[in-house]
């Protein structure tokens, strides 16, 4: 590039692709602009809605920050530094960040089907697959989580143990919840109890003999 722009302009051609290559450099810089403006939307718009998930949640003085980075930071507003945070505080700042990503993407697709020409991106409507969501928070987090999981999306998935299915927990989950299943173990240790979990008042099997080791998936019917 530094040799085509320094070379003497021989002849009609040359300062033809002289003008398309400064008309290229023009686009590029008018795109990277536009990246920037439209980079920076999308942050402070996803930063105002990992605030308001978090701030429903966590009890402590803690906000959330989404730095220039897209990394994810937690400030302790009545000290005013980098709060100490917990297993817990992370898995609840990872969850507002995920609910808020997927909620920002459907906004941008619905907003897309309505103004095709729009400088957006595709968007789109995503579903939430969590594992094991409250594994590492104390009962009082795990009732607020259960409750703010289903207005974080369209559409959740969540797998859950026994031990974490219960109480609140289930009670928020299974009143928002379109299909239940249950992974039905089969095991062939008969030395060991075969144990069953209640949904909605019903005992359902959860650990079971059978002549293999295996698991299904067993849809719960109200």
């Amino acid at each position: 590039r530094r040799q085509f722009h320094s070379a003497r302009v021989q002849d009609e051609e040359s300062k033809r692709i002289q003008r398309q290559v400064a008309l290229v450099d023009e686009v590029l810089t008018a795109f990277q602009r536009i990246l920037a403006v439209k980079t920076e939307e999308v942050r402070q718009q996803l930063d105002q809605k990992v605030k308001s998930v978090f701030g429903r949640i966590c009890i402590k003085p803690f906000t959330p920050n989404l730095t220039p980075a897209f990394a994810l930071e937690l400030v302790n507003h009545s000290a005013g530094v980098a709060a100490a945070r917990s297993t817990g505080e992370n898995q609840i700042l990872g969850l507002s960040f995920v609910g808020a990503v997927s909620e920002l993407a459907k906004e941008t697709h619905d907003r897309k089907q309505k103004t095709p020409d729009a400088v957006l991106g595709g968007g789109g409507v995503y579903p939430v697959v969590m594992d094991a969501p409250f594994g590492n928070l104390d009962v009082a987090y795990q009732n607020d989580i259960a409750e703010s999981l289903p207005k974080l999306t369209s559409q959740i998935v969540t797998l859950l143990s026994k031990s974490q299915s219960r109480g609140m927990v289930l009670d928020h989950l299974g009143g928002a919840a379109s299909r239940m299943y249950v992974l039905r173990s089969y095991i062939t240790n008969t030395d060991a109890d075969e144990d069953t979990i209640t949904i909605h008042g019903r005992a359902h099997p959860y650990v079971s003999h059978g002549d293999f080791n295996h698991t299904v998936l067993e849809e719960v019917t109200v």
